[in-house]
Formats: structure tokens, C-alpha cells, sequence
């Protein structure tokens, strides 16, 4: 078994073995943090030109926080979570990017179509939140590298993934699949086209990611 088969599939283990009780309290607390910064950054973004001008191209109409329980859940993650990151004030993880915002938008479409509990909802906010850090942290270049390439934000994807998984109740093997095909069409932001004029807010395409995921 290669390297990232068995990352992938120690990954899979994790989040079918998530259940409420893994959350601690002070985990929760960080969780419920989370996912009220998400809710206010997205209803906040939905009403500035930049955020209104992508949600009417997505065919959203919103003053706030998005629900359209007639289009796809990941459409409308997507477009929350993209909502929620326009600003650029959502949580931030180790200064290397915002996987919170993704996993909360995930958690809370998902939790609200299958009528999941508010503890259902943080704890795979968590989930999503762990597996998505860790894997950020691990893919950050060399100082080398990063002057030639930075792909920034595309393991976003493992927060959106990841608590889909486990509120979606999915098997060992159905995470694995879930794993993989997220990283197939996870996008790649360089974040050097980013950060150099001409330049667009849509550093994390968080849309993409959490409907990738």
C-alpha cells in the first residue's frame, strides 16, 4: 500500500468512527465559534457588490444566509461558503487558510435537508474542520517552492468531505471513495495570481471546493 493509500485510508477510519460523544467540550465550543463566524461572514458577503454579483451569476437570490431547498445541497454549500469567504474576515487557520467557512456551510446544508441535530451538525463541522487541517499543514511548500508554487486553498476540499461523511453516516469504504473523488476534482487556486495585481478576491474558491467535496 503506497503513502497516500494509507493516508487515505487511515482518513476513511477516522471519520467513520466519529460519533458525538468524540467531541469534547471545549472542541464544541470551538465548533459553535465557528459556525456562527461562518453564518455572519456569509450573511455579510451576500450583501456586498462582489458577493451579489457571483450569487446572481449562480442564480441565487439572498440577503443573507442561503437555504433554496429546490436546487442542489452542494450548490447551495457552495454558494454559502463562497459568501462567507468574499470578505476574506472568516476564521482563519494558521494563517494558511480558511477551511472553517467550508466545513460549517457543508455541515449546516447537509444538517438541514436530513433534519440532523444542532450536535450532529458541530460535530461533523469538527470532523470536516481536523481532517482538513491536518492535511493543510502537510501539504505547505518550502520557502523554496512557494516562490515558484503555491497552490492555495485545494485541500479545502477534505472540510467539505469530510463532514458531508459523517453526516451522511457513510461506511469505511464509502469515505475512502468520498476521499478520492474529492482530491480527483478538488480545484487548484495559485496563490500567487493572487496576491500580484491583477488580482481577485476569489482566493479561495471556496465555492468550487465545497462542492467539490
Amino acid at each position: 500500500m503506497s503513502d497516500s493509500d494509507m493516508a487515505t485510508a487511515a482518513t476513511a477510519a477516522f471519520l467513520n468512527s466519529v460519533s458525538c460523544e468524540w467531541l469534547h467540550d471545549s472542541a464544541r465550543e470551538s465548533a459553535t465559534a465557528v459556525l456562527l463566524d461562518s453564518v455572519a461572514c456569509g450573511a455579510a458577503g451576500a450583501t456586498v457588490p462582489a458577493g451579489r454579483s457571483l450569487l446572481d451569476t449562480w442564480g441565487f437570490s439572498a440577503d443573507g444566509w442561503i437555504q433554496a431547498r429546490d436546487r442542489p445541497m452542494a450548490a447551495v454549500a457552495g454558494a454559502n461558503a463562497q459568501a462567507a469567504n468574499i470578505l476574506d474576515f472568516d476564521t482563519t487557520y494558521r494563517n494558511i487558510g480558511h477551511p472553517g467557512s467550508v466545513a460549517a456551510c457543508t455541515a449546516l446544508t447537509v444538517g438541514a435537508r436530513m433534519g440532523a441535530s444542532g450536535q450532529d451538525v458541530l460535530t461533523a463541522l469538527a470532523a470536516g474542520y481536523e481532517v482538513a487541517a491536518r492535511v493543510g499543514r502537510a501539504l505547505q511548500p518550502s520557502p523554496q517552492r512557494r516562490e515558484r508554487v503555491w497552490p492555495w486553498g485545494s485541500w479545502h476540499v477534505f472540510a467539505a468531505a469530510g463532514a458531508a461523511a459523517v453526516l451522511r453516516g457513510l461506511s469505511e469504504a464509502e469515505c475512502r471513495q468520498a476521499i478520492n473523488i474529492a482530491c480527483g476534482i478538488a480545484p487548484v487556486s495559485m496563490v500567487n495570481r493572487i496576491l500580484e495585481p491583477p488580482s481577485t478576491i476569489l482566493k479561495n474558491a471556496h465555492q468550487w471546493v465545497t462542492r467539490a467535496g
